[in-house]
């Protein structure tokens, strides 16, 4: 994935819906153009979602997060 807004290199968070929560599972880290990738296996069916916080190029720090996105285990 990349975190596009990100302004150099930030922890992403992998996170995984809970009911109304959402639960880190995973972390890692941008390179400096906002580009990550990470292993992730799941044991069951699950929503899954990227989140990140950093400057943004308005010069604010905010935190963003990826649509939703659900992966089937069979």
């Amino acid at each position: 994935g990349q975190a596009r807004d990100a302004r150099g290199q930030t922890t992403v968070n992998i996170q995984r819906q809970n009911g109304d929560n959402w639960d880190t599972v995973a972390q890692v880290q941008t390179t400096r153009d906002g580009s990550f990738a990470t292993k992730l296996v799941p044991g069951s069916t699950g929503t899954y979602r990227a989140q990140w916080s950093g400057d943004v190029p308005s010069g604010d720090h905010a935190s963003r997060e990826s649509w939703p996105v659900t992966l089937r285990v069979k």
